[in-house]
C-alpha cells in the first residue's frame, strides 16, 4: 500500500488490488457535505449541458439518485456501553455514492483553493 500527501489531501493507492482513491474521514466528509449543501442552496453548482461521459443522461440520473440517498447513517451500539456511530454515506442497501463524493470533492477542493488564495 502506498500513501502520498499533497497539501491537506491524501491520495491512496492499494498496489495489490490495483485501486486508487482519496482518503476521507468523517470530519472531511462533513466539511464536503456542508460546502456542497451551501453551494447548492446558493445555486453555485451547474452541470454542463454537454456533459462528457459515456452515458451522460444515465450519469445525471445516477447523480440525482445518489444525492437523494446520501445522508447521515446511524449505527446502534452493540451493547449498553457502546457509542452510537454516525457517518455520512450513500451506501445503503447496495447503493453507491461515488458520483456524489466526486461532486463534493470538487466543491471542497475548489473552495479550499479559493480560501487559501484569499488568505495569502
Amino acid at each position: 500500500m502506498y500513501i502520498c500527501v499533497f497539501t491537506e489531501f491524501v491520495d491512496w493507492q492499494d498496489q495489490k488490488a490495483g485501486r486508487v482513491g482519496i482518503l476521507t474521514d468523517n470530519a472531511t466528509k462533513h466539511s464536503m457535505a456542508t460546502i456542497t449543501n451551501t453551494m447548492l442552496r446558493e445555486r453555485r453548482i451547474h452541470i454542463a449541458k454537454n456533459l462528457v461521459s459515456r452515458e451522460p443522461k444515465q450519469n445525471l440520473v445516477r447523480l440525482r439518485e445518489q444525492m437523494g440517498i446520501y445522508s447521515y447513517q446511524h449505527k446502534l451500539p452493540g451493547d449498553t456501553f457502546g457509542k452510537l456511530q454516525v457517518a455520512l454515506s450513500g451506501k445503503v442497501g447496495g447503493a453507491k455514492d461515488d458520483l456524489v463524493i466526486c461532486l463534493q470533492l470538487g466543491c471542497y477542493w475548489s473552495s479550499s483553493h479559493i480560501l487559501s488564495k484569499t488568505h495569502q
